[in-house]
């Protein structure tokens, strides 16, 4: 037959955490025994008896021996009171952080957009955004973000990225999660040490992969890069960040590129992978996070990164293109003579005469969309 004592270790759950020094001083009235007679009895020091009973000591596995020879309890006993009582704790002050992290992050639009978001993308369990769900969704946002609090993706991500990259309507939330899904991809895959004249010799190579198809070449860009100590991450588009893509030292062997690669044009992304590429080659900080917002503001190291994506994707463009009277012909003998997508090349037209509709309309027929994730 199960006892009661047996029962309270068996599955009860407590509103409060009970310190297993109540469960001592009942059994001290119960055997009629002082805290004084309990000390000699155990060998155990009349104060660690009394702090004990005061909740201000724990019950030890040695301890729990001692006690068990006293009364009619066995030591694991006492060691499983002091166990629940160590979960209960734990537990309840969980219960109370999570309340004020509901309390000050549910009520956040932009977080309700980023959970949505990257939900949809299978990155984290989907919940019903209802209040019963609220604990589950915190949790598996914290679980996301390796976090104990939410508190802390503002820290790392809002100020040392905003200084730099201010713009409205901006989802920080997204932009965080965003470099978060390119951070555990980096976690996942081994690759060589970085070599910065490894990368430099294999840009012709990637570059002239553009004439295959984007489900054809990304991989191949992607192992590519691995073996020169570059991590490329094809991530998803989510919403409200404008973000093209993103450069980062994981540490001293290994450097993490990002690039948009859902809902984006060819030639953005031949355009955003130099970008990237080039601020590690021109040696930009190691210590920051260069990260390309659509139409942001650019700093000096945007600036040069752009140059560096110009100057090596189409050479001598500037010179070349003055040839032509006709667009079509340019794209067309540009990108064979250059053995690169005509994609390239129409983006770059393109982008040099946004404002005159008839080029973008005549460009826009050569450049391909892409769709692709390697999350």
């Amino acid at each position: 037959m199960i006892n009661k004592k047996e029962k309270i270790i068996q599955g009860w759950e407590s509103p409060i955490a009970i310190h297993p020094g109540e469960f001592l001083r009942d059994e001290l009235e119960e055997y009629n025994i002082t805290q004084i007679e309990l000390a000699e009895r155990t060998g155990l020091h009349k104060k660690i008896i009394n702090e004990i009973i005061a909740g201000k000591n724990s019950i030890t596995r040695l301890t729990a021996v001692k006690l068990a020879k006293v009364f009619d309890t066995p030591a694991q006993y006492w060691v499983n009171l002091q166990g629940i009582y160590e979960n209960d704790k734990v537990r309840l002050e969980e219960a109370k952080k999570n309340e004020k992290e509901i309390k000050t992050f549910i009520g956040i639009p932009a977080l309700k957009e980023m959970y949505c978001d990257i939900a949809a993308w299978g990155l984290v369990k989907k919940y019903r955004w209802i209040k019963k769900n609220y604990s589950e969704i915190i949790f598996v946002l914290q679980k996301f973000f390796g976090v104990d609090s939410l508190e802390y993706i503002g820290e790392r991500t809002f100020e040392p990225i905003f200084r730099k990259y201010d713009r409205e309507r901006v989802n920080r939330y997204s932009i965080s999660a965003w470099l978060r899904i390119s951070e555990i991809k980096a976690k996942k895959v081994n690759i060589e040490k970085f070599n910065i004249q490894g990368l430099k010799k294999v840009l012709l190579g990637i570059k002239q992969l553009s004439v295959e198809s984007p489900e054809e070449y990304l991989p191949k860009i992607e192992k590519m890069l691995a073996d020169v100590g570059v991590v490329l991450v094809c991530a998803p588009y989510l919403k409200n960040t404008y973000v093209q893509g993103a450069t980062y030292w994981i540490n001293k062997d290994k450097v993490c590129v990002v690039i948009k690669t859902t809902k984006q044009g060819e030639d953005k992304f031949w355009f955003d992978l130099f970008h990237e590429l080039g601020h590690i080659i021109l040696k930009h900080n190691k210590k920051e996070i260069f990260i390309d917002i659509e139409n942001g503001e650019k700093n000096k190291f945007e600036n040069e990164a752009d140059e560096f994506a110009q100057k090596n994707l189409i050479l001598n463009y500037n010179i070349r293109i003055k040839k032509f009277n006709d667009y079509k012909r340019a794209i067309e003998i540009i990108s064979k003579e250059d053995k690169i997508s005509q994609s390239i090349i129409a983006g770059r037209i393109a982008h040099e005469y946004r404002d005159k509709k008839e080029v973008w309309k005549l460009t826009s027929k050569y450049i391909k969309s892409i769709n692709y994730t390697n999350i």
